[in-house]
């Protein structure tokens, strides 16, 4: 005669942590921070073309 089979159930518990803030978030710049980037590629570029054009 053969035994029943007993089913494990393995539970995982999963706790999330949630912290109330009273402060504003932070507004992020991103204009100027892709006007910043902008001008500093578009100052490389010409200055790698000067150097070509004067060797």
């Amino acid at each position: 005669m053969q035994k029943p089979q007993r089913s494990v159930i393995i539970s995982a518990r999963i706790s999330k942590v949630y912290t109330l803030s009273t402060q504003k978030p932070v507004a992020i710049p991103e204009p100027a921070t892709m006007l910043l980037l902008g001008t500093g590629i578009a100052g490389i570029t010409i200055r790698v073309c000067k150097r070509r054009k004067s060797v």
